[in-house]
């Protein structure tokens, strides 16, 4: 478990970092699975104020739905970047 979550975090830093599109399949709270088309980095939309989510969730543009989404890194099973899919273990 501890090297899927260090995995996912270089993936998601290299990702953070780039500010390129990627696909994610995740758990939402109430059980169902979501995916999700997003990037990092976008500024447009915001209103200002502070974050609300934690500091260990991902806040992300979802290009789909054009809102932000916050990702717990505990329910990602899946990101797809760069044509290649990683995979992750279920959270439960």
């Amino acid at each position: 478990m501890q090297t899927q979550r260090y995995l996912l975090s270089n993936l998601m830093d290299l990702i953070v970092l780039k500010g390129t599109i990627f696909g994610a399949v995740y758990k939402k709270k109430d059980g169902q699975i979501t995916k999700i088309n997003g990037r990092f980095g976008v500024r447009k939309h915001l209103k200002g104020g502070t974050r609300t989510v934690p500091q260990d969730m991902y806040v992300v543009w979802d290009n789909n739905r054009r809102r932000y989404t916050a990702l717990d890194p505990e329910r990602i099973q899946s990101i797809n970047y760069k044509g290649i899919t990683y995979g992750f273990s279920d959270a439960e």
